[in-house]
C-alpha cells in the first residue's frame, strides 16, 4: 500500500457534485478518564466505544488503509492514496467492541481530490449483495453491547492550536489488523488560502502514526473531528517523527465545492507526475514496509549467506546523511532484518547483476544510527557493511544506485562469515561449477521412515544458487540454478507406495526445480508438478532406502526464491 503521499497541483475541470454531509467516526482504547467539562483532557470509555464501531479497514488489491463513515449517508471519507488507481473495495470494520474487525460491506468509488489527499468512497450492499441505506444501523444491529456508532460533529469555527491534545485512529499495518488509538498533542498549524479564505491546511502532530493509518481520523478528547491522517515525516538523525493531518476545513471545502474527480483516467499529467516522488520522500523512511520482504535471523543461521535478489534505486538523494552516504535509493527500504544472538560479525553486501553497474548501501542500525558504503574494496563497485559485535535488533537495508534513475538487479547477502562480493562473484562465475552431494547439506538433515509422523514434514527453505543444472546433464526436468551443496538431506529406510517431495514458493508465480541425487547415484529431477503450477514435485515410490541429496533450483538465474518443502506419503500435491 503507497503511504506518506501528498499532492498539491491544480485540480481539473471534471468534478463529482454532491452535499457535505456530517462527519461520524472511531476510536478503540482509552486510556484517562474526563478530568473537567471545560478542558477534556481524556475521553469518556462509553463514547471510545461508540466511537470505535465507526471506523473502517478498507482493503484493495494492493494493500489495506483506514477509512470513517459519514452519519447520516452510506459514504466513507479516505485518503486518495489508500484507493488510488481502484474502483471497488471491501470494507472491515468492528460491530462490538470485544470483536476483531470483519468484513462488512462493498463500496466504489465515488470522488476524489487532485489538488489533496482526499476521497470518497460509496457504500454499495453488504458482503452478500444485500442494499445498505444506513451503515452505522447495520453495524448497530449486529452489535451485542447494543451500541450504535457516533461522533461528535465539531463546528468549523473551532481550530486547534499548538499544545492542544489529539487522538489519532486507525488500521496501521503493525497492529495486526487491529484498530489502534494513540494520543499526542498538535505540533503546529499550517495555514493557506483555499477558494479565496485563510483556513487551517495541515495540523502536524507528535501522536504515533504509521502505515494503515492513513485515511483515519483524528479527534480532540471529546470526540471531535480534526482531521484525516495522511502521511508521516522522519528526521532520519535525530528519530523524529512528524505526523500530518489534513484539516476538516479543506475537506468541508473540497466537499461543499464539487472539488471532486470521478475516473483516475481523467486525471491531469502533472497531478500524476506530482505523485512521484512526495513532498516527503526526499528523506529514507523506515516506516514504510520493505519492498523485498523481511527476515528473522539469529546467530549460527543457516543457510550462509542469506540472499534475496533486490532492485536498487529509487528517488531519495542519500548523500543527506552524512559524507559518506551516496546514492539514489528507494523512500521505503529494499530489506528489513530482525537481527537476535550474538555473533562477532555480522556482513552486508549486493551483488550487482552486471559488471560496471555502480551500487551503495545504507543501513540503519537498531540504535537508529546510520552506515554506508559505496565500494566494498578497491576495482569492485559493489558495497558491503560489516557490522562487528551486532546489536539484537531490527536493521534496514536500501540498496541505492550511484546515478540517479538507475535501477540494477542483484542479490543483497547477509552473512556472519568472511564472505565479500568479489569472492561471491568469483563462486557465482566458476568455483561452484557443480553439485556437489559430498558437501554439508545448507538446511541439515533429516531422518525418516515409512508410516512417519507427523506427516507431512515441512521446513522453510529457500531455492537457487550459481550452478547451472542444465550445463550438468543429468536428464530430463533437470534445469535451472542451484547451490553447489545440497540444501537437504533425507535418510529414508522402510517401503512405501508414496513419497512425495515438492516445493511451494510463498509468491505464486515464482519458478523453482527440484533436483535430486538418489542412494543409487541417479538423478531425478521435477520443474512443474503439472500443467497448472510452476512448483515441483518429485515422487519416490520404488526408491530403496538410504541417502537422498536435495537441491531446490530457480528457473531463472539470479533469483532466490523462499518457499516451503514438504516430504509426506499423503496423497498432497502443490497448490
Amino acid at each position: 500500500m503507497k503511504n506518506n503521499l501528498l499532492s498539491y497541483v491544480a485540480a481539473k475541470d471534471k468534478k463529482y457534485p454532491f452535499t457535505a454531509p456530517t462527519w461520524i467516526y472511531i476510536s478503540i482504547i482509552a486510556l484517562f478518564f474526563t478530568s473537567s467539562a471545560a478542558a477534556q483532557s481524556v475521553m469518556d470509555r462509553s463514547l471510545i466505544d461508540r466511537i470505535s464501531m465507526a471506523v473502517v479497514q478498507i482493503h484493495t488489491p494492493d494493500g489495506t488503509g483506514s477509512g470513517s463513515l459519514v452519519e447520516g449517508s452510506n459514504l466513507i471519507y479516505t485518503n486518495r492514496h489508500v484507493v488510488e488507481g481502484f474502483y471497488e473495495f471491501e470494507i472491515y470494520g468492528i460491530t462490538d467492541p470485544t470483536r476483531p474487525v470483519e468484513p462488512l460491506f462493498v463500496a466504489e468509488l465515488l470522488g476524489f481530490s487532485e489538488e489533496y489527499d482526499f476521497a470518497v468512497l460509496r457504500i454499495t450492499g453488504d458482503m452478500n449483495g444485500n442494499p445498505v441505506i444506513n451503515p452505522h444501523q447495520y453495524i448497530a444491529n449486529y452489535s451485542d453491547s447494543g451500541l450504535t456508532p457516533a461522533l461528535q460533529k465539531s463546528g468549523l469555527r473551532t481550530i486547534p492550536g499548538r499544545g492542544d491534545q489529539v487522538a489519532i485512529f486507525g488500521y496501521p499495518g503493525i497492529g495486526d489488523n487491529e484498530l489502534v488509538f494513540t494520543t499526542g498533542i498538535v505540533s503546529s498549524v499550517m495555514y493557506d488560502t483555499f477558494t479565496e479564505s485563510r483556513i487551517p491546511v495541515w495540523y502536524r502532530t507528535n501522536a504515533e502514526m504509521a502505515p494503515g493509518n492513513s485515511g483515519g481520523v483524528a479527534t480532540d478528547m471529546n470526540g471531535n473531528i480534526i482531521g484525516i491522517p495522511t502521511y508521516v515525516r522522519s528526521e532520519n538523525r535525530t528519530g523524529g517523527r512528524l505526523g500530518s493531518l489534513l484539516s476538516m476545513h479543506v475537506v468541508s471545502e473540497i466537499v461543499d465545492g464539487n472539488l471532486l474527480t470521478n475516473r483516475w483516467e481523467n486525471r491531469s499529467s502533472d497531478a500524476i507526475a506530482s505523485n512521484s516522488p512526495a513532498p516527503d520522500s526526499d528523506q529514507l523512511d523506515f516506516s514504510v514496509d520493505p519492498a523485498y520482504g523481511s527476515a528473522s535471523l539469529a546467530a549460527g543461521f543457516t543457510p550462509d549467506p542469506h540472499r534475496v535478489s533486490v532492485v536498487s534505486g529509487g528517488a531519495v538523494d542519500a548523500s543527506y546523511l552524512s559524507s559518506g552516504c551516496v546514492g539514489y535509493a528507494a523512500e521505503g527500504p529494499d530489506y528489513s532484518l530482525q537481527w537476535s544472538g550474538s555473533s562477532s560479525m555480522l556482513r552486508f553486501f549486493f551483488v550487482a547483476e552486471n559488471d560496471g553497474d555502480d551500487t551503495s548501501l545504507i543501513i540503519n542500525r537498531p540504535d537508529g544510527s546510520w552506515t554506508c558504503n559505496d565500494d566494498a574494496e578497491s576495482g569492485s563497485l559493489d558495497p558491503m557493511v560489516t557490522v562487528d559485535s551486532p546489536q539484537e535488533g531490527r536493521y534496514d537495508v536500501w540498496i541505492g544506485s550511484y546515478s540517479e534513475g538507475e535501477y540494477i538487479d542483484g542479490v543483497l547477502h547477509i552473512s556472519e562469515r568472511d564472505v565479500t562480493p568479489a569472492g561471491q562473484e568469483e563462486s557465482d562465475s566458476g568455483s561452484a561449477a557443480a553439485l556437489d552431494y559430498s558437501q554439508d547439506p545448507m538446511y541439515g538433515t533429516v531422518a525418516l521412515s515409512a508410516g512417519f509422523t507427523p506427516d507431512p514434514n515441512e521446513r522453510d527453505m529457500t531455492s537457487g544458487g550459481s550452478v547451472d543444472v542444465s550445463a550438468e546433464s543429468l536428464g530430463t526436468g533437470c534445469t535451472g540454478y542451484a547451490s553447489s551443496a545440497p540444501d537437504l538431506r533425507l535418510r529414508w529406510s522402510g517401503d512405501t507406495d508414496d513419497l512425495r517431495i515438492f516445493f511451494e514458493p510463498n509468491q505464486p508465480g515464482n519458478d523453482t526445480v527440484l533436483i535430486i541425487n538418489t542412494p543409487g547415484g541417479g538423478w531425478v529431477c521435477n520443474d512443474d508438478a503439472n500443467s497448472d503450477t510452476l512448483s515441483p514435485m518429485v515422487n519416490l515410490r520404488g526408491y530403496s532406502d538410504g541417502q537422498y541429496d536435495i537441491w531446490i533450483g530457480s528457473y531463472t538465474s539470479g533469483e532466490y526464491i523462499s518457499g516451503k518443502l514438504t516430504i509426506t506419503e499423503l496423497n498432497r500435491v502443490p497448490e
